[in-house]
C-alpha cells in the first residue's frame, strides 16, 4: 500500500514525538511518503503529480493540532481534497481547548472515509460525522522507555503540566462545525487532582516526591527519569484522555504506575459539548491492582505510596505485570498494525 502521509509537525525528539512515532510505526509496515510542512495552498491535482499512485491519504497527528482558534487547517489548504476519489483517513488529535466541533465538521466536509482517536468516546465522533471513527490509543516505545538500570532516588515522581481547569464556560457552548464562540479559557480537565497533589505533598514528610512542572528535556533524559522513582504519577489529561505517559511508564519494568480512578470521565454530546459519562476509560487498556494502582484524592495516594514503598514485592509484580502486557498490546508498532488492519479490512487493500 502506498500512503501519502500529511504531516506539518514529525520532530522525532521532541515533546510531541508521538506524532513521529505513529508516522515511523506505519512506515516500518507499508510504503509511505510524507507531505511536511505547514502554511501552504495547494490542490489535489498538484499532489497527484507530485506522488503518483497514492492507495491512501493520511492526516496526521499534527494537522489536527490546535492551531489559532481550533483546527491548522485555517493555514493550509487543499483544494478538491473532498472531491477525490482516493480514501482519505484522519487521526484526530487534541479534543480539547473548544477545538472539537470545528475538527470534526472539518472532517465532515472533507468526507473523510475514516478516522482514529485516541479519546473514549469515538462512537458519539461517529454520529456526529457520519463518518466511522475507530478508538486508536497511544503507546511507546520500547526501545527508549524500558530499564536504564538506575538506582530509585525517590518514592513516587511526577513532572509536566498541572492543568487548566476554570474555562469560561466552551465545554457548554460549542456547535458542530464551527469555531468555538470567542477565545477559549481552560483546556478541558474533569479534575485539578494534580494541583491538590502539589499543595498536599510538601507536608508528606515520610515519602521522598520528586515533583516538578513541564521539563522540555531530550527524550532519552525524560525516559531515565521515569526510572529514578519506584511510582510514578500520572493522571487523565485534557478531557480525560489516556495520555502517553500510561504507557512509557508501563514500559520502564522498573516503576509503578499510579492514576486517578476511572469513574465519571469527560464525555460529549453529538455537538461537541461535555456531557459526563460513568466510563471506564482504562477498561480495553489496563486492569487495576494488576497493571496500575488507582486513587481518587491526595490522601489515598498517600497512603497507597507508603504501602508500596514498604512492600516491595508487590510493587514489582504490578510492574512486571504491567510491562508484560505493555510489551504486547501497547507498543506503536502495535498500533500501526491496527492502523493497517483497519485499513486494509475497510478498503480491501
Amino acid at each position: 500500500m502506498n500512503i501519502l502521509y500529511i504531516e506539518p509537525n514529525y520532530a522525532p525528539d521532541a515533546s510531541y514525538a508521538y506524532y513521529s512515532n505513529i508516522l515511523n510505526a506505519i512506515a516500518r509496515k507499508t510504503n509511505l511518503q510524507v507531505l511536511p510542512g505547514r502554511g501552504y495552498k495547494t490542490n489535489i491535482d498538484t499532489i497527484k503529480s507530485i506522488f503518483p499512485e497514492i492507495d491512501l491519504i493520511c492526516f496526521g497527528f499534527g494537522w489536527m493540532n490546535i492551531w489559532k482558534n481550533g483546527v491548522h487547517y485555517v493555514e493550509t489548504a487543499i483544494e478538491g481534497i473532498e472531491d477525490t476519489d482516493i480514501p482519505k483517513v484522519v487521526l484526530l488529535n487534541k479534543e480539547y481547548g473548544g477545538s472539537l466541533g470545528s475538527k470534526l465538521g472539518w472532517i465532515k466536509d472533507i468526507k473523510a472515509d475514516l478516522a482514529f482517536t485516541y479519546h473514549h468516546d469515538y462512537e458519539i465522533f461517529e454520529k456526529a460525522t457520519g463518518v466511522p471513527f475507530h478508538f486508536l490509543p497511544f503507546a511507546a516505545d520500547p526501545n527508549l522507555f524500558k530499564d536504564y538500570g538506575t538506582s530509585p532516588e525517590y518514592d513516587i515522581g511526577f513532572t509536566g503540566g498541572l492543568g487548566h481547569t476554570s474555562t469560561n464556560g466552551w465545554e457548554t457552548k460549542s456547535k458542530f462545525g464551527e469555531f468555538p464562540p470567542g477565545p477559549t479559557e481552560g483546556q478541558g480537565w474533569s479534575h485539578d487532582l494534580r494541583k491538590q497533589i502539589k499543595d498536599a505533598h510538601g507536608e508528606w514528610p515520610d515519602i521522598n516526591f520528586y515533583f516538578a512542572n513541564h521539563l522540555h528535556d531530550s527524550a532519552v533524559d525524560y525516559a531515565k527519569r521515569l526510572n529514578t522513582a519506584k511510582i510514578w504519577l500520572s493522571t487523565t489529561g485534557p478531557v480525560d484522555i489516556v495520555g502517553t505517559r500510561y504507557y512509557e511508564v508501563m514500559l520502564t519494568n522498573t516503576t509503578l504506575l499510579m492514576c486517578n480512578r476511572s469513574n465519571k470521565m469527560w464525555c460529549f454530546d453529538e455537538n461537541c459539548n461535555r456531557k459526563d459519562r460513568d466510563v471506564d476509560v482504562y477498561g480495553e487498556l489496563f486492569e487495576e491492582d494488576k497493571h496500575y494502582v488507582a486513587f481518587e484524592s491526595p490522601e489515598e495516594l498517600k497512603e497507597k505510596v507508603l504501602y508500596y514503598k514498604e512492600n516491595e514485592d508487590e510493587r514489582k509484580k504490578i510492574v512486571n505485570n504491567a510491562y508484560e502486557h505493555a510489551l504486547k498490546n501497547h507498543t506503536w508498532d502495535n498500533r500501526a498494525e491496527q492502523f493497517l488492519e483497519t485499513i486494509n479490512a475497510r478498503f480491501g487493500r
